[in-house]
């Protein structure tokens, strides 16, 4: 049986139990409240079993609803240090060439456990030139860690242990050369921690002839299908994306491409 069929099916018992405790009140209030079965006490009992019936039968729709759709994903519950009260990313081509880049991610976080060192976060260059990264804040130090797969791990170090509920900006700026110019047009988050707000900010030179961008939200980057997408215009080479609230496990994009 498909997953489709399934679900389908959830919906139609769900459908028929109400309909059935619907035609049992209508039997009922005739029965025990003639015309108007609130003027009689055995009614108003018979009417509070009916509100708790489909109110289980909602319930019991929604189960089965989430037991038998396997088009909907179910995520164990993730053990998060901090929560990101905002996420901003800024890409820019420094030059028309589009041989030095910078990239700026700027992470205010939030500690939702005791004794907390540092924050941990990865990325990815897919250009052939150096990497340097310094952090923007000069009392935390930025060190790479393992390499897990195409992503390269680092952390950042804080002065002072973080206690819960307790908060602090971390600044890491990355200077990018790329003089094959092999860097792919895209740069992304995914939400691996709750986060307030998401922004991605694209600067390019006017002079590479990008009008418009592509941002995506999906399941994860690579994604075939995009949850959803929308185009935004360059102004002045400037283009900036907010997410108030992104998702949990959800993935966001901005890619474009360089006029040939």
């Amino acid at each position: 049986m498909s997953d489709i069929t399934k679900h389908s099916i959830a919906h139609v018992v769900g459908g028929l139990v109400v309909a059935i405790l619907v035609g049992l009140f209508g039997l009922i209030s005739t029965k025990f409240g003639q015309a108007d079965p609130f003027n009689a006490p055995v009614g108003w009992v018979f009417w509070a079993y009916l509100v708790a019936a489909c109110l289980l039968t909602v319930l019991l729709a929604g189960a089965l609803n989430k037991r038998f759709n396997r088009l909907r994903p179910v995520f164990e519950p993730i053990d998060c240090d901090f929560h990101i009260l905002k996420k901003e990313i800024l890409y820019e081509y420094k030059n028309p060439e589009r041989t030095q880049l910078g990239y700026s991610k700027i992470v205010t976080v939030k500690a939702l456990k005791d004794g907390l060192e540092c924050y941990r976060d990865k990325y990815l260059w897919t250009g052939r030139g150096d990497v340097n990264i310094k952090s923007g804040i000069s009392a935390q130090v930025h060190r790479d860690t393992i390499k897990k797969n195409v992503w390269q791990f680092y952390e950042i170090r804080f002065k002072d242990k973080l206690n819960r509920g307790e908060q602090t900006p971390t600044i890491l700026n990355f200077d990018l050369d790329d003089p094959l110019k092999k860097a792919v047009p895209f740069f992304s988050a995914s939400i691996e921690e709750p986060t307030d707000l998401l922004i991605l900010d694209l600067t390019l030179p006017t002079e590479c002839g990008v009008q418009e961008v592509v941002c995506e939200e999906s399941c994860s980057i690579g994604a075939r299908k995009p949850y959803s997408e929308t185009t935004k215009i360059l102004k002045d080479g400037k283009v900036r994306w907010e997410i108030p609230h992104p998702k949990l496990l959800h993935h966001y994009e901005m890619k474009w491409v360089f006029p040939s």
